[in-house]
């Protein structure tokens, strides 16, 4: 039985969604954060949790004190495209070094398993949607170091009793997210911003927030089958180009985006086109989106709309 869970990224987008369930849930739930984190998403459920500062107290004082069964490790030093060393050395810092040694503390404090967090980012992109096997090549620094942990963790659920699920998920999105385009399209159009774009084909499989929190809590569940390591794409199976997603906030709001697709060039190594097959989560899983593009656009732009 998993009961008390150590989650990295609580902070974030994500995680934030995620620690509300765990606690609705009636886990008791350990965070781990830095000293330095803005900490409004999760503001109201501090007082539920067990918080340490990795930077303050370490990375082995959680374990010490507490009888962890599941480490979730959403935490992760995002760079898009690295420029400096200091860049280098904080996505390896983090993204590889510091998540071994939670894999490393999980193995010696007896913890039984380990759901990491991976991304799209790391596949190749082809033109048919990807499966799990599919052949990788990381998008950027951060999805290489993606990849380096991956690997490692498949040493350590060969090598030790450690039951490892790695989730790759497409483009989530929702209410608190960074100010991703989703975002931005969203708040333009709250505010009557003219907005210059690009040409708006990039066609992604946007996957809404409730579900990927729900497929970690499917996740969870699967951890009583008879495993060592499995990976899952999670992610919507259909795709939508951004100009569908601003027609899809147009019919929402009544209101027509002031925007001029083509006016900005498309962003260095632009991914047009990417697709999830998310069939072996369907499968093993059980895992079902609930939301399709536009009722999750519908929640997200009223929480922006209230906010």
């Amino acid at each position: 039985m998993i009961k008390t869970i150590l989650l990295t990224g609580a902070t974030g987008f994500v995680g934030s969604h995620l620690l509300k369930e765990l606690l609705e849930r009636k886990h008791d739930v350990v965070i781990l954060k830095r000293s330095s984190s803005d900490l409004w998403r999760i503001k109201e459920f501090l007082p539920q949790v067990k918080s340490y500062d990795i930077d303050k107290e370490g990375i082995a004082k959680p374990f010490i004190e507490n009888k962890i069964d599941c480490v979730i490790h959403l935490g992760v030093h995002y760079v898009k495209f690295h420029q400096t060393l200091e860049d280098i050395e904080k996505t390896i810092d983090f993204n590889v070094k510091t998540a071994t040694l939670l894999a490393e503390l999980a193995v010696k404090n007896n913890v039984n398993f380990f759901l990491n967090t991976g991304s799209f980012f790391e596949y190749k992109m082809q033109d048919h949607p990807i499966k799990e096997g599919d052949e990788l090549s990381p998008y950027n620094l951060y999805a290489a170091s993606k990849v380096a942990f991956n690997e490692i963790l498949k040493f350590y659920s060969a090598n030790f009793p450690l039951k490892v699920i790695d989730l790759k998920l497409f483009a989530p999105y929702g209410e608190k997210d960074q100010d991703k385009v989703l975002v931005f399209l969203i708040k333009s159009l709250l505010e009557g911003k003219k907005v210059d774009f690009s040409g708006g084909e990039q066609k992604w499989n946007f996957t809404y927030v409730r579900d990927i929190v729900n497929a970690y809590l499917k996740a969870l569940d699967y951890f009583k089958n008879d495993f060592q390591y499995e990976s899952f794409n999670i992610g919507q199976n259909q795709t939508h180009s951004l100009s569908e997603c601003v027609e899809i906030l147009e019919k929402i709001s009544g209101k027509k985006l002031d925007i001029n697709f083509g006016a900005k060039p498309y962003v260095e190594k632009e991914i047009f086109h990417v697709n999830c097959d998310n069939f072996k989560a369907a499968k093993m899983l059980d895992f079902k989106p609930a939301y399709n593009l536009e009722s999750g656009l519908k929640l997200m732009y009223y929480y922006y709309k209230n906010f």
